[in-house]
């Protein structure tokens, strides 16, 4: 008999005479000698080295029905049976809640993306639950062991660790235990709702099978990952970095170190234990999540103006070629494919006016990939003020604390007339620079932060979340003759018969309503970047400007002004279809009189004040329309004005009148808006039928149109 053989024996001898209260005979020594547990059941355990477990919960439905719902602690297969059968892969596969009755007996267990699988569950009303143990125990020093535990159906766990049998008395489970070589780990279940008591489970770690886990420590950055190698037992570790087998005479592991390791590099692990006994062998790869080479080229104009010439000045890592088209086709696959080394005269690459240029990158061998990158497109425009094209290139994935890292792409080159304007948000701070005075053209973003990129009245906004948009910026501005005006919604008043607002004002502050973050502040002179609108006073006026901007080429705004009642307006904002901004504004010196035109109808005369306006947006070809609608209102009074604005900065296709004339119901909620789609879609038809004469003009001609 072993030392540990003897140690165990010993344990059950106590443990029972503790039970029964007196010495056992030799039948029962012989049956505690031979691990004779008879009314006892091995303890379920889930295949995997972290916790793997799959929760139920149910709802009472009228007729004795029940909604049984199986909740996975990660993504897996779960396959069941409703007869008390033992479910195999050829059973029904949970997908959706089922509906039980109280002689159903569900038996159920999942599979993971790994092949790993808890043990046979099972789920009945009044049955008693299946507790079972999570996961292999993990080894956390020498000697001991860290086990969980977790049952079927809500239910208490009682346990003991000394060999004893657990009753109600015994230890009641609330953490994750601590076990070493010799505990005898005993446990049964009570559900809390049906009190079904489960059989007692038995756990003993006898002399382990030998076996090692990688722990990923860090996800994959720059192509590299952290990881750790650990057993569990005492034991030493081998491993491999080519892929050959280890042997005892293979490279030693210190558990306690962590390992860096190439997304090409396979590990390949065993630990041997102080018996000399080998685990089975463990490969590993860290997932593929592969960051390319990515380049960044710098372009200027030829001297005959009718192409640029390219240089790449930045990569992401080491690359080995970069292959590329002209003619818009895939240089993966095309016959037309170039070097760009070979092509390259003086280290630029010439390229004409209007093309397309399409190219990959390679990633030099030396870097550990040679993995080619996605396909990018270059345009080089048509001639010198252009607008600009921007592209923002991800040269990683979003990590898990959400950064990620990006280059800026400009086809237009370097100008210090237009410069490119590059503004980074973050978390509220704002950091205005021109791109030339960044000397690396990479930026790290997270989930908080937000690029927006401007040259020539083209922008285009980032971040991790939605990606690349084109952002449309404008502004209102309302010139009032200075008065005692309120302006004010849900989340802000600003009153200036108060002394406080009104000195501010006349002390040159501004008022700036955030509309993002709900904050009414005093700000110096700075450019606006948030939706919202600004309140200053200039000589005897006021000024409200209103903030904001839209995503996409073609897009709809629309000021709405309404008058409420005397001396009371209301100002708001649709843009799209969707009412994004409403606030009120008290004017002391507007009001309105009715004039009768019948016993039935009055007409409503303004007599207002002058109010000067102004729309301005980013982006060239702004064009709008405005429209008064008269009321003749009984007992209501009401005058509003709608003015219109369509922003664009591309030619309107035939696409693009399709698609907004299938966007009705996006405006057909209320005559407002209905109003501002009339106003658009006139619009829109100016423009599509005036760019057609002036396809046709430009073919007879023989000339270029460059809108």
């Amino acid at each position: 008999m072993s030392f540990d053989d003897a140690i165990y024996f010993y344990a059950r001898a106590v443990a029972w005479k503790y039970n029964y209260n007196r010495l056992p005979n030799y039948g029962t020594v012989v049956a505690l000698y031979n691990n004779d547990y008879s009314e006892e059941e091995n303890a379920p355990i889930t295949t995997t080295t972290q916790p793997f477990t799959i929760n139920t919960t149910y709802t009472k439905l009228p007729n004795e029905k029940y909604e049984l719902t199986l909740t996975p602690s990660e993504t897996c297969t779960i396959y069941y049976t409703r007869n008390g059968t033992t479910p195999t892969t050829k059973d029904k596969i949970y997908t959706s809640p089922l509906t039980i009755y109280n002689s159903t007996w569900i038996q159920y267990y999942g599979v993971n993306k790994n092949n790993q699988k808890t043990p046979i569950l099972s789920f009945g009303i009044y049955r008693p639950a299946t507790t079972y143990i999570t996961n292999k125990p993990q080894l956390t020093n020498n000697y001991e062991y860290k086990l969980t535990l977790a049952s079927s159906h809500e239910s208490k766990i009682y346990y003991t660790i000394n060999g004893t049998k657990p009753t109600t008395k015994s230890t009641q489970y609330t953490n994750p235990l601590t076990i070493n070589n010799y505990t005898i780990l005993q446990y049964f279940s009570i559900t809390k709702d049906n009190n079904k008591i489960s059989p007692i489970y038995y756990y003993k770690n006898e002399n382990p099978t030998p076996y090692v886990t990688v722990i990923n420590n860090t996800e994959i950055r720059n192509n590299t990952q952290s990881i750790q190698i650990i057993g569990n037992k005492p034991g030493i570790i081998y491993y491999t970095r080519n892929g050959t087998i280890p042997t005892n005479k293979s490279i030693i592991h210190n558990p306690k170190n962590n390992m860096t390791l190439n997304v090409k590099t396979q590990v390949k692990t065993i630990l041997e234990d102080k018996n000399k006994k080998q685990s089975t062998l463990l490969f590993y790869q860290a997932p593929q999540y592969i960051e390319p080479s990515i380049i960044v080229i710098e372009n200027w104009w030829n001297k005959d103006m009718k192409g640029q010439l390219l240089r790449i000045v930045n990569c992401s890592r080491n690359y080995s070629a970069v292959y590329f088209t002209t003619d818009n086709s895939n240089p993966k696959t095309s016959n037309t494919t170039k070097n760009w080394d070979e092509e390259k005269v003086n280290g630029d690459l010439y390229v004409q006016s209007g093309t397309i240029l399409k190219y990959y990158v390679i990633s030099d061998e030396a870097d550990g990939i040679g993995f080619k990158s996605d396909i990018y497109t270059y345009t080089v425009p048509y001639f010198y003020r252009e607008l600009p094209t921007f592209n923002i290139i991800n040269l990683t994935r979003i990590y898990s604390n959400g950064e990620q890292k990006v280059f800026i792409q400009s086809n237009t080159p370097k100008r210090y007339d237009d410069p490119i304007k590059l503004v980074i948000i973050e978390n509220n701070n704002i950091i205005e620079k021109t791109l030339e005075e960044y000397e690396n053209p990479s930026y790290t973003l997270n989930n908080n932060t937000k690029l927006i990129i401007t040259q020539d009245g083209k922008t285009v906004e980032y971040d991790t979340t939605n990606g690349q948009r084109t952002r449309m910026n404008y502004t209102y501005t309302m010139e009032i003759p200075y008065q005692q005006v309120v302006v004010y919604n849900n989340s802000f008043n600003i009153n200036l018969t108060k002394n406080t607002i009104k000195n501010n004002l006349t002390n040159n502050k501004t008022y700036f309503f955030n509309a993002s973050s709900n904050q009414l502040q005093i700000i110096n002179n700075r450019e606006i970047y948030e939706p919202g609108f600004i309140l200053y006073k200039n000589n005897n006026s006021l000024y409200l400007k209103i903030y904001n901007y839209a995503y996409g080429d073609i897009n709809q705004v629309s000021i709405v002004k309404k008058l409420i009642k005397n001396h009371l307006i209301e100002i708001s904002t649709i843009s799209n279809g969707n009412q994004i901004d409403t606030f009120n504004m008290y004017l002391p010196n507007l009001y309105f009189t009715a004039k009768t035109i019948s016993s039935t109808k009055k007409e409503l005369q303004l007599h207002d004040i002058m109010i000067n306006i102004s729309f301005v947006s980013n982006n060239l070809n702004p064009k709008w329309r405005g429209e008064i609608l008269k009321a003749y209102i009984l007992n209501e009074y009401k005058i509003e004005t709608i003015q219109t604005y369509l922003l664009y900065n591309k030619k309107i296709t035939s696409l693009d009148m399709d698609l907004w004339l299938s966007k009705k119901s996006q405006f057909n909620t209320s005559t407002i808006k209905y109003a501002c789609y009339d106003m658009i879609l006139t619009e829109l038809s100016y423009i599509y039928y005036n760019g057609k004469f002036s396809e046709y003009f430009t073919k007879q001609l023989n000339t270029t149109d460059y809108l």
